[in-house]
């Protein structure tokens, strides 16, 4: 199944002009949220990043983790 999402992610950023990756603001990043991220990164594609169910108090430390992974340059 993995096999086939990273197929699916690799065929998706090479055929997009820009990306949308969006994670879940509960769950925060999972591996799997990381290893995609990862993909996108290398890509150099422009990327957005939705972050869903963020409307909670409670979710400042996703925000704080997106930033961390987020590229400065």
């Amino acid at each position: 199944m993995l096999t086939l999402m990273a197929e699916q992610v690799e065929m998706a950023i090479s055929e997009a002009d820009v990306l949308v990756f969006v994670v879940d603001g509960r769950q925060g990043l999972l591996p799997i949220d990381q290893t995609i991220w990862e993909q996108i990164r290398r890509s150099g594609s422009p990327v957005f990043v939705a972050v869903n169910k963020i409307d909670t108090p409670t979710s400042d430390p996703l925000v704080a983790c997106l930033l961390y992974t987020s590229d400065p340059a």
